[in-house]
């Protein structure tokens, strides 16, 4: 599990050397770090670098609310600036020189960042038919050729071609949509799947 917040408390010596350790630690140094100055009377926790000092077990909780508020609203404009850097490089791409199969490879690998996907792929349809497909750029294999796919094997993205509407899975194992092909799935550690259909106007070209 991990944490949302940490409150550090007298002793004061091993609270500086916890704080020493969480900054140092990729996995916890940008967790929102407490300090309770509430039974120290050196004062020396209030001079720790920290986010927030609590002075009563009373004012904790309001303490924590505030600092995991102002946690939450710096994520969330990280995110949003790793969503725009990542769109302006796929815009700037589109207008570069570079051939469609290179645009698509940094597109698939841009989103799959975004999203934290393991796998992000492009595939297209082939005419007015959503029975036939191939893929076009994957993550996992950029150097590959495109390839025809299956779409028998693939039910939520037939439903997504089918509907023109994005299709989410939660849950693999768990989704009457994928009950066709969960004994393919599941081995293979598919979790929750997202299928973005791809429109011009009123045609279907794909999905992502």
């Amino acid at each position: 599990l991990r944490p949302d917040a940490i409150l550090l408390a007298p002793p004061v010596v091993q609270a500086r050397e916890a704080l020493a350790i969480i900054r140092g630690e990729e996995s916890l140094k940008r967790l929102p770090v407490l300090a309770d100055v509430s039974q120290d009377a050196s004062g020396a926790l209030g001079k720790l670098p920290v986010e927030d000092w609590v002075h009563s077990r009373h004012e904790l909780m309001q303490r924590l609310e505030v600092t995991l508020r102002a946690k939450r609203l710096v994520e969330r404009d990280h995110e949003a600036r790793r969503r725009m850097d990542a769109l302006l490089e796929i815009t700037q791409a589109a207008t570069s020189s570079l051939e469609l199969d290179q645009i698509l490879n940094l597109a698939v690998d841009k989103i799959g960042r975004v999203v934290s996907s393991d796998r992000c792929s492009v595939v297209l349809v082939e005419g007015s038919s959503t029975r036939v497909a191939r893929v076009v750029a994957t993550r996992e294999t950029p150097d590959c050729s495109p390839f025809q796919l299956d779409l028998a094997r693939y039910p939520e993205l037939r439903r997504a071609l089918e509907t023109r509407q994005a299709v989410h899975v939660e849950d693999a194992a768990k989704d009457p949509l994928m009950e066709e092909v969960r004994d393919q799935v599941v081995p293979l550690g598919v979790k929750s799947v997202l299928v973005q259909p791809l429109l011009a106007h009123e045609d279907i070209l794909g999905a992502l």
